[in-house]
């Protein structure tokens, strides 16, 4: 959310670097553009919660093996607020649309200017039907790339669990395979090849945690807390490291993004660290996914509703993202009590029922 409210709301590091050379940078400058650099890990924290999603779905399915059961829970968790969620983007996209129709005519080539024009096939048939497939648009819903892959893995996880010994080697073998011959790879860009190439792999990981937990959880116990945290920072840079590097996110970047969220996992419940206010803000997670694209769309045309249009296509004050966060956070707050809480209640009747 802090990445994708910084790359909607603030001019850009290419385009600060080129507006603000940096032998004429003060302090403030040089704290601007670090604060930037650091919210880079957008995708690479997707791999982090792909490895904890493999952990959590093999939890779950050890307590629950029966797929018609699985499949019926995960169904009314997570379709239910994905569709309102769709519904949040249409709204947005209506408010947006009649608040500055100029932002959908091609006038500003910028990539936020991109998302609003990406929305004009929004309620066209196929769009819509893709959306409901899980086949997302792009738009302000372009964070449902992962989602996409979260339920290719739901799909297929009860299945895999039957003969994991080859799943955990299939699935080694599959991505050795893709990052070897990646550029020989037939419809590589394609969700499906996505999944099976890279993104699967990260499930794997987190499931094969799961049952080796209890072996990696000694051997955090004997590195202890503060070694265990200091080697994960590392870890983390060597993430950043690699990031910059390259200057995007790359498949060589997602592995140590892998492995930290291993680290995590490891040493969390291992050292049982629990985080109040983290808890609390977990509770509505899913709402903040699936709402936060479109909301930072809306705060930004609410920005130039109220600031001066001088200012287009580009915001350079760097506070104003900042401001957006709280933005977001409101809303996934009361879209969680109003939608995704009562899919959570009705799973809780189940469950007794169970």
């Amino acid at each position: 959310m802090i990445a994708h409210c910084r790359g909607i709301l603030w001019i850009g590091g290419s385009k600060f670097l080129e507006e603000n050379p940096v032998e004429s940078w003060s302090l403030t400058d040089y704290l601007i553009f670090s604060t930037s650099l650091s919210t880079r890990l957008a995708v690479e924290f997707v791999i982090l919660f792909f490895v904890l999603s493999g952990f959590s779905i093999a939890y779950s399915l050890k307590r629950n093996s029966h797929s018609i059961s699985f499949y019926k829970k995960r169904l009314i968790r997570i379709y239910p607020p994905y569709l309102l969620a769709l519904v949040w983007a249409g709204i947005v996209f209506i408010i947006t649309q009649s608040m500055h129709p100029d932002f959908y005519s091609g006038t500003y080539a910028t990539p936020t200017f991109e998302r609003y024009r990406q929305m004009l096939s929004f309620f066209e048939l196929e769009t819509i039907l893709g959306n409901l497939l899980y086949l997302p648009s792009s738009g302000f819903i372009v964070q449902f790339w992962s989602l996409s892959h979260e339920v290719i893995f739901y799909a297929l996880a009860p299945l895999l669990i039957l003969n994991k010994y080859w799943y955990y080697r299939v699935s080694l073998f599959l991505f050795l395979l893709y990052i070897t011959f990646k550029n020989a790879i037939p419809f590589e860009d394609s969700i499906l090849t996505q999944f099976i190439g890279v993104y699967n792999f990260y499930f794997c990981i987190g499931m094969l945690l799961f049952d080796n937990f209890s072996k990696g959880s000694d051997l955090i116990r004997r590195i202890r807390k503060i070694p265990a945290l200091l080697l994960t920072g590392l870890v983390l840079l060597c993430t950043y490291g690699i990031n910059f590097m390259m200057e995007s996110e790359t498949l060589w970047s997602f592995i140590p993004a892998g492995i930290t969220g291993c680290l995590l996992i490891l040493i969390f419940l291992t050292f049982k660290i629990k985080i109040k206010w983290l808890i609390n803000l977990g509770r509505h997670s899913y709402s903040l996914y699936i709402t936060h694209f479109a909301s930072i769309i809306l705060f930004h045309s609410i920005y130039y509703s109220i600031v001066p249009k001088e200012s287009l296509p580009y915001i350079d004050r760097f506070y104003v993202f900042f401001l957006a966060i709280p933005f977001c956070l409101v809303v996934s707050y009361l879209f969680y009590h109003l939608i995704e809480k009562k899919t959570k209640d009705l799973l809780s009747k189940i469950r007794l029922k169970t």
